[in-house]
């Protein structure tokens, strides 16, 4: 699928503190996956692991670096080139495996409102298979939301079950749910 829609896949911040856990395996085809698809520029699809939960903060260290070396504010292709050690372009996608490593997950300087965000509810074991149900979910669960409402077919059938599907949801609340621990996991305290 990377071949047939020309993504390129990123994994950056520390991928490393999966060592010794339950998903270290991701490791392996963490690995993988970025050397098969390094040539890949039409999109790309950005993984954040263990980064800052502070927005901007590396990027804003990095800036006031090139300033102080430069004596001149850096052009947001000089941050890049930076930051990354390669230009590169906005990214198409972004996957952020919870709540709990804050916005500063976002890969600084390349996302901008026509990122697609994800981000997993809670904690879920990072495995190559709960990887491709995401991918999947992005690339066809939510295909008709880049194609906007033109052409969107609401027929008497689609009408139901959104109504149905909206009725069964109100009164839920993402982001509601407890602690066990120091551990946030949503849903209703049992």
């Amino acid at each position: 699928m990377y071949d047939q829609l020309d993504i390129r896949v990123r994994v950056y911040g520390h991928p490393e503190c999966l060592s010794g856990t339950s998903c270290e395996e991701a490791l392996t085809w963490i690995e993988r996956t970025q050397r098969q698809t390094a040539q890949h520029c039409k999109h790309s699809l950005w993984y954040a692991i263990g980064e800052s939960a502070v927005v901007g903060e590396e990027a804003a260290q990095n800036a006031a670096c090139f300033f102080a070396e430069r004596q001149y504010l850096p052009s947001w292709a000089e941050q890049v080139q930076r930051y990354y050690g390669e230009l590169l372009p906005m990214a198409d996608w972004f996957i952020m495996t919870s709540k709990m490593s804050g916005l500063g997950a976002l890969p600084p300087l390349l996302v901008n409102s026509d990122t697609e965000l994800y981000f997993l509810p809670t904690l879920m074991s990072l495995t190559e298979q709960v990887y491709r149900r995401i991918l999947y979910d992005i690339w066809f669960g939510r295909s008709a939301l880049r194609r906007g409402i033109a052409g969107f077919e609401l027929t008497p059938e689609n009408r139901a079950a959104l109504r149905l599907a909206y009725q069964q949801s109100v009164g839920q609340v993402l982001g509601i749910g407890f602690e066990i621990g120091r551990v946030w996991v949503m849903g209703e305290d049992v």
